[in-house]
């Protein structure tokens, strides 16, 4: 689960890399430097994740097993969603998208 959890870090750094290459340069080409990496270390840390949690946790059936297999997938999960809002991010600045404005009741 350790390797997991720093895997999945790394993952993190390397976006909040690319998204702040991007938003100081403004050049797509700059972001893929960190971009690629991050992507690569997303894939193989979240099939090895589940590989771990399916292969080597769940087969245990202690409760140190579950609980191994629950913090994986919570840990999974949130990275999950950072990933796929920081595409929403980059998306939106390398195409210009204006952010969704919400209307608040005064």
């Amino acid at each position: 689960m350790f390797g997991v959890a720093n895997q999945l870090l790394a993952t993190l750094a390397l976006l909040i890399g690319t998204l702040y290459i991007f938003h100081h340069t403004g050049k797509w080409k700059y972001c893929l430097i960190t971009f690629i990496p991050a992507v690569f270390m997303f894939v193989t840390t979240l099939v090895a994740g589940v590989l771990n949690i399916t292969g080597n946790y769940l087969p245990k059936h202690t409760f140190q097993g579950n609980l191994n297999a629950v913090l994986s997938v919570v840990m999974i999960l949130l990275v999950v969603i950072v990933f796929f809002e920081a595409l929403k991010r980059i998306y939106g600045m390398r195409y210009r998208v204006a952010p969704l404005k919400v209307k608040r009741p005064r």
